[in-house]
């Protein structure tokens, strides 16, 4: 299926549940979330409001190139992958902090060589987000009750603080399903920030 026509059927889709208006184009290169794969190109930027709530979404489009081998010798390919991101600007200043599901493999790196960040308030949230901040005390300062709740309804998420903004994407490139649980995290956790 085309790229495009995904992201249309995506875009009718949430017109349905919620009043999108095309946004001007961040750049959210500052983001070591957007930088994990090569080539991030800004596609198409919205509103996404329900009520008096809201956050900014946004297609993101990786392209790649690749070699294919044949029997004449060959030629390379291009490609693109498509990606939705959460984009919310906030009062506070979180500093520069990462959230993403924990695996094995960091609760074993973890075991010889401690760098993540655990709440010991938070026990079940520390088990399940492997959390890195290049500022402890001040994430300790900001994180709360209602966002650990909401991370840990959302086990998939992964979050990105810099500053006063905070970036957000879920593990499929594009989807209908998650990209409305995308949304539904998005005005949640505006609400939260920007109350």
């Amino acid at each position: 299926m085309n790229n495009q026509l995904t992201i249309q059927n995506i875009f009718n889709e949430l017109t349905k549940q919620y009043n999108i208006i095309e946004y001007q184009n961040l750049d959210l290169r500052y983001f070591d979330l957007v930088n994990m794969k090569e080539n991030p190109r800004i596609v198409n930027t919205w509103q996404v409001n329900k009520g008096l709530n809201n956050f900014i979404l946004c297609h993101v489009q990786y392209s790649y190139s690749y070699q294919v081998v044949d029997r004449i010798g060959g030629h390379q390919e291009t490609d693109d992958s498509d990606y939705l991101f959460g984009f919310i600007a906030t009062d506070i200043d979180f500093g520069h902090s990462y959230f993403r599901p924990e695996t094995l493999m960091d609760k074993l790196i973890e075991f010889f060589s401690p760098t993540e960040i655990d709440f010991k308030e938070y026990k079940s949230f520390s088990k399940k987000f492997y959390v890195l901040t290049k500022d402890e005390k001040k994430l300790r300062s900001w994180i709360s009750k209602d966002l650990v709740n909401l991370f840990e309804k959302t086990p998939k998420i992964e979050i990105e603080f810099k500053d006063k903004y905070c970036l957000f994407k879920l593990p499929k490139s594009v989807d209908i399903e998650e990209t409305k649980l995308l949304c539904d995290f998005g005005l949640k956790l505006n609400k939260i920030l920007n109350q």
